[in-house]
């Protein structure tokens, strides 16, 4: 199963014991330049809290935090953690890329729920720049934690809002979006091209 927390390190060609939040090794500088990837993603999916539904039932509202959170656990740890280990031998450029795509690709599985075919594509794009964002962090970073909360995070703010948006809001968000796309490229090339920090 993909369900414990993991923390991948790599040491003499073997995944250490899985944590969820790695010792620090670094100079705070570092950590805090890493934390900055994050920082775009939190301030947008802030967006969605412009158009929140009411609730009238509460156990409606403490199911969208129970799934958020399972889905920030799983597709975290899926995802960055495990792929980091399955990439372990590859340079950087692959961990970022290749993890990435694989977790956009995977959102084609919707369509097995009777999803929109645009709608997957967008999602598939947008999962995979969300992805390189991620991915850069947690090879830089190497904590899992962080990556939960914020993906947990999008995921509930994004439920919370009423679907359809209604205008003005669905522009805003769009752009949100857009922005997000270009920022998880622009991440992803950047890191792409600097020298993998050593182990």
């Amino acid at each position: 199963g993909l369900w414990s927390p993991i923390k991948a390190e790599i040491s003499r060609g073997r995944p250490s014991s899985p944590q969820l939040v790695s010792p620090i090794k670094s100079k705070s500088s570092k950590n805090f330049s890493s934390y900055l990837l994050l920082l775009p993603v939190f301030l947008l999916s802030l967006v969605p809290l412009a158009g929140i539904k009411e609730f009238n039932d509460p156990h409606e509202f403490l199911m969208i935090v129970l799934i958020s959170l399972i889905i920030g656990c799983i597709e975290e740890i899926e995802y960055r953690g495990f792929m980091k280990i399955g990439f372990s031998s590859f340079s950087k450029k692959t961990f970022i890329w290749g993890s990435s795509t694989i977790f956009g690709l995977a959102h084609f599985l919707n369509l097995i729920y009777g999803a929109d075919i645009i709608d997957t594509l967008v999602q598939v794009v947008f999962a995979f720049c969300f992805g390189l964002i991620f991915s850069a962090f947690y090879y830089k970073n190497g904590q899992l934690l962080p990556l939960i909360i914020l993906h947990a995070l999008w995921a509930f703010n994004i439920s919370l809002a009423v679907q359809p948006m209604k205008a003005p809001l669905d522009t805003i968000h769009t752009i949100s979006l857009l922005l997000l796309v270009l920022y998880g490229l622009g991440v992803g090339i950047w890191h792409s091209q600097k020298k993998a920090a050593a182990s």
